[in-house]
């Protein structure tokens, strides 16, 4: 039988389908056959459980061909599980979990969105799944602060114990990692609990595409439609010192947002011009237009004024696609500088 992880984290946007896709990644590289599990459930009084998008995104990421049926079974219950009586849960959900671990030297059940909060259309917690399929348990902390941090950990720790198979603390800034690490093993001391992954915030596990901003925004595309896979980097209101030589009439069209193209962590210096947009539905001069086309300037316009592009762009994450594949490989490279990505498959018995 397969060997069972469930992987849960503290809240939204933490990483966990990410890390989900970079841990696959890495047990095909070991040569292990890999398997992906996500049981929804539902009752009479809460109705139906919401739909599979995120096991969906993963089945053609991860490229496997069990039809999303089988691998997001829905289970009706008759009430929620509570975390200490899983005896019921696994009567109904192993069923399910046996057929999709046939062939399988690990299956990866995705958890919860935050392990910590009901959600209705779960009935069943992290905690208690884990249990049922008598299998580990992974978690993913974004990190807020480092009371938050602490908790997160040392509550899973005290309700799973020898079942805790490793944590991963994300999105950590960079000039705080010296002082979460030493916070962190000074009070969960690394040899207590299975591998503490530290992860930094890295601007290129937030790039977005362009297509991506055309779709946040609502945007009519002017041109450059073959350029919708460009990479973002950033953004800034104005940028005329990016506007010189050629490009310099483009300072004309008011209102404009530039999006820059990646650059380097920490650098100084400002990435290209990716992309322009026209704000407040102005529709740029023809002339300005073909100036764009000509230097290969995707240019698109939204009704928007220029702040309400920039606070729409800080606050609404990139959402990840089955194409990320170079996210899911940064993100496999920053766990294994971090710590042995391999002390987890040892604790599973996959060495």
């Amino acid at each position: 039988m397969a060997q069972t992880i469930v992987i849960g984290s503290t809240e939204e946007n933490a990483g966990r389908k990410l890390f989900i896709w970079a841990l696959s990644q890495r047990a095909r590289e070991k040569g292990l056959q890999v398997g992906l599990f996500r049981p929804r459930f539902s009752s009479r009084e809460l109705g139906g459980s919401s739909q599979p998008e995120e096991v969906l995104l993963l089945k053609e990421a991860m490229g496997i061909g069990e039809p999303l049926e089988a691998l997001a079974p829905e289970i009706p219950l008759e009430r929620p599980v509570p975390n200490e009586d899983p005896t019921e849960l696994a009567r109904r959900i192993q069923p399910h979990w046996r057929k999709v671990c046939e062939g399988k030297d690990l299956l990866l059940v995705m958890g919860a969105r935050h392990v910590f909060l009901d959600d209705s259309s779960s009935m069943v917690s992290d905690i208690a799944l884990a249990r049922a399929l008598d299998g580990h348990f992974l978690l993913v902390v974004k990190f807020q602060d480092i009371p938050r941090t602490l908790y997160s950990i040392l509550n899973v720790l005290s309700l799973l114990g020898g079942r805790l198979g490793g944590v991963v603390v994300n999105r950590i800034p960079h000039g705080e990692m010296d002082e979460v690490r030493r916070h962190v093993s000074t009070r969960v001391p690394l040899g207590s609990v299975p591998p503490i992954f530290f992860i930094p915030e890295d601007p290129f596990l937030a790039y977005r595409t362009l297509g991506d901003v055309v779709r946040l925004t609502g945007g009519e595309l002017l041109f450059g439609s073959e350029y919708l896979e460009r990479l973002i980097g950033g953004w800034t209101i104005g940028g005329s010192e990016l506007l010189s030589g050629e490009l310099s009439p483009l300072k004309r069209l008011y209102n404009r947002v530039l999006l820059l193209a990646p650059q380097e962590p920490d650098s100084e210096v400002r990435g290209d011009v990716a992309a322009i947009v026209s704000t407040s539905g102005r529709r740029p001069p023809q002339a300005l237009m073909e100036l764009a086309e000509k230097r290969r300037l995707p240019l698109f316009v939204i009704q928007e004024d220029a702040l309400s592009l920039l606070d729409k762009l800080d606050k609404v994450p990139p959402s990840l696609t089955s194409k990320d594949h170079a996210k899911a490989s940064r993100m496999l490279f920053l766990l294994e500088k971090s710590g042995p990505l391999e002390s987890i498959f040892q604790g599973l018995g996959l060495a």
